[in-house]
């Protein structure tokens, strides 16, 4: 392995524990016997911003952890995990961990006590609906039985293994069945003719597809409720989708327990919750499960509080739908906090579509310099490179929040200019960033009336009306609402009034 490599992982670890976890890897650490020289390159290492291995040597010339600086840095990594392994328990862990001590016994021919622990492994796992494990169990209990020449012991142990079999072949088939459904949906979108829907005429003819009574444990249900919801809203039948992505959110109603053993499962539910509740403009029930979600996120592991913290697009959409745009303002600041926090969470993709849709809440509310704030941290993502729908219309918006702060006619020159330039790269700007650059470029940072302005953005608004009738074109405009924007300067309204408006 590169030792380079080898130090920049050391490092990035160390610079992940929390205040908690430093403190319980020194109680483990004082527990341990013979050299302690890597506590303190641990404490060296902790205290620095960034990690440069001859910088780092020659800073600490002369420290005894620097002796065999390979080893100690080996068996740091190695301690660092020892520690979070037993600082970070779960469910699987703990029955894992009980498995081992059922073998542990068995191999010292203490079989009364190996089963005893394997029948409390055996209810967590028939509790946790972790049938590959459970069958795991009942093998282990069969050769105890065996050993112990109890027959009876035998026979019921036989027929649990029968049974986990069957419900771990149904689970599997209805969440292949769910792998068909999305699958379609991934390749497909939404069905646009009778041929699209066919594609899986041989799922939704199955037994399996008429009721969730062919679900025989909580899992399957889980997996039959979310394949119904994706089947009924490539349909645009959201009032069925939503029939069935409640119910699956409401088998963890009030279940920390199934949250923290199924948190994608659940989020997966809640997403589709509040998107059909928002479509079917049922918002008092949409207020209130947001507000569950929120509660239920304390139960989110760090690898899953990034996308919870996406999940929130629906809280500002809430607010945007309901008119309650300085609420919307207060939720978005402290979304922006916890999306602060929990940055390593989250892709930079995710992170740079996040900012953008705090920006707009922002810019909803006449808060253009935070606006402006949270396109400067993205605006240079390089991930906008591969992805040139959202750089077209984030070059835009943020031509358009300058603008509106104020920006000189020089300063606005240049930021066409630089979009111009990097839009160009590409094999072509598409239609709808010809027209609002040319715009401008050349129209709006020449008027000198607010008559002259109004035309202007009467024959843009007459442009887009007719770009939006195009179905490729038209998509730029999901980004932006830039007709409702150029309407609110038309008319002298908000432009939250004119969005809140339409609604």
């Amino acid at each position: 392995m590169n030792p380079t490599k080898r130090s920049d992982d050391l490092f990035q670890l160390v610079k992940s524990l929390s205040k908690n976890e430093k403190r319980y890897f020194r109680l483990f650490s004082g527990l341990q016997e013979g050299d302690k020289n890597y506590l303190e390159l641990f404490d060296a290492m902790d205290r620095l911003g960034d990690y440069d291995e001859k910088v780092f040597t020659q800073k600490h010339k002369g420290a005894s952890f620097l002796k065999n600086l390979a080893w100690r840095k080996h068996h740091l990594y190695d301690t660092i995990l020892s520690s979070l392994e037993l600082y970070h328990k779960s469910p699987d862990s703990e029955l894992y961990s009980l498995m081992h001590r059922a073998e542990v016994l068995f191999e010292k021919t203490l079989y009364r006590q190996s089963l005893k622990i394997l029948g409390k492994a055996k209810a967590m796992a028939q509790s946790n609906e972790n049938f590959p494990v459970l069958l795991e169990i009942l093998r282990f209990e069969e050769f105890n039985a065996i050993k112990l020449t109890d027959a009876a012991k035998q026979k019921t142990i036989a027929a649990d293994i029968a049974e986990t079999h069957k419900l771990l072949s149904n689970a599997v088939e209805h969440k292949n069945m769910l792998n068909e459904v999305y699958h379609l949906h991934h390749t497909t979108g939404f069905f646009r003719n009778k041929k699209d829907e066919e594609k899986i005429a041989h799922v939704t003819k199955s037994k399996l597809w008429k009721d969730d009574t062919m679900a025989y444990s909580l899992k399957a249900k889980r997996y039959y409720y979310y394949a119904r919801f994706i089947f009924h809203y490539m349909k645009g039948d959201h009032a069925n989708g939503y029939e069935h992505c409640r119910k699956s959110a409401e088998t963890f109603f009030d279940k920390a327990d199934q949250i923290q053993l199924h948190p994608q499962i659940y989020l997966n539910a809640m997403n589709s919750l509040l998107f059909c509740c928002s479509s079917l403009k049922r918002y008092d029930e949409m207020i209130g499960f947001i507000k569950r979600f929120k509660d239920s996120r304390k139960y989110f592991t760090k690898s899953h509080k990034g996308s919870a913290i996406l999940l929130s697009y629906h809280e500002l959409d809430y607010y945007i739908i309901t008119g309650q745009i300085a609420d919307g303002a207060a939720a978005a600041k402290q979304i922006e906090k916890e999306l602060e926090e929990n940055q390593s969470a989250l892709s930079s993709l995710e992170k740079t579509g996040m900012y953008i849709n705090l920006s707009l809440m922002y810019f909803l509310n006449e808060k253009h310099r935070d606006s402006l704030a949270l396109l400067n941290k993205v605006v240079d993502e390089p991930v906008l490179d591969s992805r040139a729908d959202m750089d077209g219309g984030l070059r835009i918006f943020y031509i358009i929040v300058h603008y509106e702060r104020g920006a000189n006619r020089t300063f606005m020159k240049a930021l066409v200019r630089s979009a111009y330039r990097r839009l160009s790269k590409r094999k072509g700007l598409h239609k709808f960033e010809n027209i609002i650059l040319d715009f401008i470029r050349q129209r709006l940072i020449r008027v000198k009336n607010e008559e002259q302005m109004i035309k202007a953005f009467e024959e843009l608004r007459k442009h887009l009306l007719k770009l939006k009738k195009d179905p490729y074109d038209s998509r730029q405009l999901e980004f932006f609402d830039l007709i409702s924007w150029l309407t609110a300067k038309i008319e002298g309204k908000k432009f939250a009034d004119v969005v809140v408006g339409q609604k």
